[in-house]
């Protein structure tokens, strides 16, 4: 029986590797510490571009930005040029997109394009749910902003 052969893209924005460093004060990850003992991992990625739409569509087609033209101006993805998706959906791989970010909801066209499925986990949640607040609240940006703006400064 042949082994069944997965493909997984976990793409975290505005990350950085030296944040998954072990060390004192550093997060535990054990899902992707185990999903790296299994895995490929490139060490030296680089973003095509410094905003999600154009380096993700650069992700999904292998296209520079200037050849995608999937940026502010565009605001969709147009080109005929199939993506990573369509290519797995057409050997037969289920796709999926999980994520929380708007670039992703398929209201930007072409984006999701030959995705099957497009998950949002907490997409139901109001900006003012006190959930949705609290997990606003862990990023460490938001943190950093709220220090230095004074914005509920005691909560922090």
């Amino acid at each position: 029986m042949a082994k069944q052969l997965n493909v997984l893209l976990v793409v975290i924005d505005s990350l950085r590797a030296k944040s998954l460093e072990k060390g004192e004060g550093r997060p535990a990850t054990p899902f992707l510490d185990a999903l790296n003992s299994q895995s490929i991992a490139f060490t030296r990625a680089y973003a095509s571009e410094c905003w999600t739409l154009p380096s993700h569509m650069s992700m999904f087609t292998g296209l520079l930005p200037s050849q995608h033209q999937a940026h502010f101006q565009a605001m969709s993805y147009q080109k005929q040029d199939p993506t990573i998706a369509e290519h797995l959906a057409a050997h037969g791989y289920r796709t999926e997109i999980i994520s929380r970010n708007h670039v992703f909801d398929g209201t930007i066209p072409g984006v999701t394009r030959g995705f099957q499925f497009n998950t949002r986990p907490l997409s139901t949640l109001s900006p003012l749910h006190p959930l949705g607040l609290f997990l606003a609240a862990t990023k460490p940006r938001s943190r950093r902003l709220m220090r230095e703006t004074g914005f509920f400064i005691h909560f922090i």
